[in-house]
């Protein structure tokens, strides 16, 4: 069991979901058999990026811990990464992005039902000019 942040309790508001029962804390997800660990961001091996589609444009984003209420499964969202580019278009493998600005992330939710999440493990290479990562997708694209 744990207790929820403030922000997380007004994103399940904002879900439309009053969450006043019991919620379980997990650091660990196994979606569609690819395994996801929350709170690893900033270490070398990094299971804490996850990938999901939001109005037809894939969005990355940094992941806590994942909280069941229920039968329902959530990632809490860290920080979101700003929209992607594709420096070698129309090659998808390489991405390029920074992180999302402080306007755009409340925007996007702190909140991500773990059936959005697409099943693949993301490596994370910090670019060159220190701002900005290469997010590189083991499967799909």
């Amino acid at each position: 069991m744990c207790r929820l942040s403030a922000t997380e309790t007004d994103g399940f508001h904002k879900l439309g979901m009053h969450v006043s029962g019991v919620v379980l804390s997990h650091w660990i997800a196994v979606i569609l058999g690819i395994h996801f660990r929350g709170n690893e961001w900033g270490q070398t091996r990094c299971g804490s990026v996850v990938v999901t589609r939001v109005n037809g444009v894939d969005r990355y984003c940094v992941v806590d811990r994942f909280l069941q209420v229920g039968s329902h499964v959530f990632a809490t969202v860290r920080w979101w990464f700003a929209v992607p580019t594709y420096p070698y278009a129309p090659n998808p493998l390489v991405v390029t992005a920074c992180q999302a600005d402080a306007d755009e992330n409340p925007r996007m939710g702190c909140l991500l039902p773990v059936s959005r999440i697409i099943p693949s493990r993301v490596y994370v290479e910090p670019h060159s000019d220190g701002i900005h990562y290469n997010l590189i997708r083991d499967c799909g694209f």
